[in-house]
């Protein structure tokens, strides 16, 4: 064991390793938002890492990710509603990130 958590796309690609503890995981917890990652380890500690923070997470796009299979294939949805993730629905929030990413330079 090395001592770390390490985090997977669904497809299996990997996305990170979480390192801090210096023993055995013995537990890991996601939270229901997506927001966390809690491990608790033989070293007697319990961390809660921030996943939006750690992998620099643009949230809208990462949850389209997850989402773009249902939208395509759900048949109860309208079709404006199938757009939600598409690249022309996205283009706000992407807008909205260049400008933000200016202001941070």
């Amino acid at each position: 064991m090395d001592n770390t958590v390490k985090l997977w796309k669904v497809d299996g690609t990997p996305l990170t390793t979480f390192r801090g503890h210096s023993a055995a995981i013995r537990g890991v917890a996601y939270s229901s938002d997506g927001t966390f990652v809690a491990s608790v380890s033989e070293d007697n500690r319990l961390i809660l890492w921030n996943v939006e923070q750690v992998l620099n997470l643009d949230l809208l796009s990462y949850g389209c990710d997850r989402l773009r299979d249902y939208l395509r294939t759900n048949t109860v949805l309208e079709k404006g509603d199938r757009l939600l993730c598409s690249p022309f629905g996205m283009i706000e929030p992407r807008r909205r990130k260049e400008r933000e990413d200016k202001r941070k330079q």
